[in-house]
């Protein structure tokens, strides 16, 4: 049985997934397994797991037999871990060296603790340049329902080192193919004793290719991903504060996916704007405007009103002015 347990997620990232294996694989804590799941990559990602697994016996390489999505490998990976922690990382990320024996030291300083947070540095692939995420808390002592809420609106990030025995029960969140996986993070941090930072530095990989920042229809996924968020929400009965503080972000998320549309749509085929218009029609009517903070509701263009074609009056409208003032970048 190793100590940690790292879940790889892998699609199609071979240009980057030696620099995020070989990061784990040079850790200064070498008890662990490295549990990769690919989602049926077609760039050779496959390939280059099995040769990592011949070559290290902490390597673990599973193939799904189609593809279905990040929270699905992940899962798949999650119900192989033995480790007594658990640490999820995108398969174009990598660690610090250190990462790891920094996250477990607080955990053995700090029994009470169930997650421990990573000093996330956000890499930009195109310039070179890191700037961290750091906020005034990541390394404050929260409460699990503290850290909750701060993470509704990423004050407060989801990279973490968790107890594998709590991310079992909270395994992640297979809404959509892509975004449901920051809905586990919330569930994790709402039902942890306390959250802390202290881990060592995790290296997000921002680039083109990244299917988080591409334009392609799964980035609607944010719509459904978000909306499963609200419905975990009620059903944990959660103060109807952190409610409405969610609802908000939710509400500028939609306008934000109605901006992507807007400034993309000729990207998109005629059938796929029918579905895309579909999908945010639903959503629509699952808002409500007592639930929805008034500072957000009452800014110009981010008004709710129904039917929905009259909301669309209203973004067309907005965003062309916000395009004439040289605003839509």
């Amino acid at each position: 049985m190793s100590k940690v347990s790292l879940l790889v997620a892998v699609y199609n990232t071979k240009s980057f997934l030696s620099s995020c294996l070989d990061s784990l694989l040079q850790q200064t804590h070498t008890d662990i397994e490295v549990l990769c799941v690919d989602d049926v990559s077609d760039d050779g990602s496959w390939e280059l797991l099995c040769q990592y697994a011949q070559k290290d016996k902490r390597v673990v390489a599973v193939r799904q037999t189609t593809n279905q999505g990040q929270a699905v490998a992940r899962n798949r990976a999650l119900q192989m871990a033995n480790g007594e922690f658990v640490a999820m990382v995108d398969s174009d990320d990598w660690l610090d060296s250190d990462a790891l024996e920094k996250a477990l030291k607080v955990f053995e300083e700090h029994p009470q603790t169930d997650a421990v947070l990573f000093d996330l540095q956000l890499y930009d692939e195109q310039t070179g340049g890191i700037s961290s995420y750091s906020s005034e808390f990541d390394t404050a002592v929260l409460s699990g329902y503290d850290a909750f809420r701060l993470s509704l609106d990423w004050q407060l990030h989801g990279l973490y080192m968790i107890r594998t025995s709590l991310h079992k029960v909270y395994p992640f969140d297979t809404t959509c193919k892509l975004f449901s996986d920051d809905n586990t993070t919330r569930m994790h941090f709402l039902h942890s004793r306390e959250v802390r930072g202290g881990g060592g530095k995790y290296f997000y990989r921002k680039h083109p290719e990244s299917m988080t920042t591409k334009v392609s229809m799964l980035r609607f996924d944010y719509l459904e991903a978000n909306l499963s968020m609200r419905l975990q929400m009620l059903r944990e009965n959660v103060p109807v504060d952190s409610l409405f503080l969610y609802e908000g972000h939710r509400w500028q998320n939609y306008i934000g996916m109605y901006y992507f549309y807007f400034m993309h749509k000729k990207h998109f085929t005629i059938g796929e704007r029918k579905e895309i218009m579909g999908r945010m029609k639903y959503i629509l009517n699952t808002f409500s405007k007592e639930e929805v903070p008034k500072e957000v509701r009452r800014r110009i263009g981010y008004r709710i009103v129904r039917p929905f074609a009259l909301f669309r009056v209203q973004e067309e409208i907005f965003f062309r002015i916000r395009g004439l003032l040289g605003r839509n970048i």
